[in-house]
Formats: structure tokens, sequence, C-alpha cells
């Protein structure tokens, strides 16, 4: 039943125009966004649930240079070429630019950092995530994000094509309570995956076609993020 089901959609999306897909895709999202199943739920996916069909779907419309993994993750660490000056660089920058952020009800948003957007766009970055997926192609978008007040965070939510490949980059976590907001992958076939981040590391994941979102906060605890946007050089 699955296989059928998976296989009329997938056909339908490969004779869409680019507009059409775009719609298509923002039917898929909507959809898996209904099916997901939160961040409270613990329930196991099996193969025949309607979330993991249409969570398929949803990864087939990007073409990558390598497999989407299990657990929808490509790549986790702390790369060499994030020293501790450049992570206390990016700090001050984005703790100077919060003034200016732009603030929305679940978080709130920077741009224009020298120093992010030199990073989105490094070599460095590049062989990264070239490495982790498959030949890629960076957008040059980078955003600081702000999580500061108690219950912010970001509910399951696929990505615009913009940022197909989303590299996060953890800048800084307070908190002094036992539970953590943290990033939570929800991958078509598996339990959904809990992201713990360190100051310093990165996570690249398929953020186009994976389910994701962030835990909301608790009482005195705040996150900085920093996220890259990248594109499988497939689609452009």
């Amino acid at each position: 039943m699955e296989s059928m089901l998976l296989n009329q959609l997938k056909r339908l999306s490969s004779d869409l125009t680019a507009s059409e897909r775009m719609s298509y895709k923002l039917l898929m999202s909507l959809a898996a966004t209904t099916l997901s199943p939160g961040f409270i739920e613990d329930r196991a996916l099996d193969k025949h649930d309607a979330y993991s069909i249409v969570s398929k779907v949803l990864v087939g419309l990007h073409t990558y240079g390598k497999p989407v993994t299990e657990n929808g993750i490509a790549w986790k660490g702390r790369p060499d070429f994030v020293t501790d000056e450049l992570l206390s660089n990016l700090q001050h920058e984005a703790r100077r630019l919060r003034a200016t952020a732009t603030s929305y009800r679940d978080h709130t948003l920077g741009y224009n950092g020298e120093i992010a957007n030199r990073l989105a766009t490094s070599k460095e970055m590049v062989e990264l995530v070239e490495a982790a997926v498959g030949p890629a192609i960076a957008t040059g978008v980078a955003s600081f994000i702000y999580y500061d007040q108690e219950g912010q965070g970001i509910p399951p939510h696929v990505d615009t094509d913009i940022f197909a490949l989303n590299i996060l980059m953890m800048l800084e976590h307070d908190f002094d309570h036992e539970r953590r907001s943290d990033l939570v992958l929800f991958p078509p076939d598996g339990p959904k995956t809990v992201v713990h981040l360190q100051p310093g590391e990165i996570v690249i994941f398929y953020a186009g076609g994976v389910m994701h979102g962030r835990k909301p906060l608790h009482t005195n605890e705040k996150v900085t993020i920093l996220t890259f946007g990248f594109q499988p050089q497939a689609v452009l």
C-alpha cells in the first residue's frame, strides 16, 4: 500500500513545472506538519505511517549528491577551522546585532554579520559541506537566530530551497534546568533525532526534506545559533 501511494506521489512530482513543484512541496510540507509526531509524542514510525510516506516525498523533491542518512544528519561535530578565536568573534558579533534584530513570536532573527557572511561562503565551509553531502552551492545566506524568552522555539517544519541544506552552528546555550531546548529532526522511517550541540559545534542536515524544529525554551534558558544555507548543486 505504502509503495503504491509513494510511487504515485513521486511520479506526480516528476511531471510538474518549477512553480508547480514549489506549490507541491508546500502542500506536502503542510501535510507533514499536521502528521508529525511532534516533540512530546514518542511513537515509532512504521513504514506504513502516513507521515513516513509524505516525508519520503519531501526528501525526494531534492537531488543530493549522497544518499540521505536514516537520521537526517549529514555531519555533526566541531571542524578544525572553528577556532576559539573565531567562535568568540561570532559570539560578539551575534550579541552586537541582537539590538537591531527582527523579533517574531517564536524567535528573533539577525542579519548582515560581516564575520558570519564571510564564513558562509568560505572555502573551508564549502569543503566541509561537500565532503558530507556531495556537490553543493553556498547561497550566502547567514542568519543569527536568538531564542531568549521562555516558550520560544520552532515547530516542526521543512525549510525553503535556500536552506535545502542547513548548516547550523551553536554559538551560546545558557540554562539552569535539567531539560534543554534542542534541535529535533523527524526522519521518515526512524524515531525523532535529538541533536545536542555545544558552542562551536556544527550540524549539517537535510532541512529541505526532513522535518525539524526546536523544542521550546524553559525558564532561564537562552540559545543563540548561526545558520548557513546551501543547495545541492543538482537542483541549480
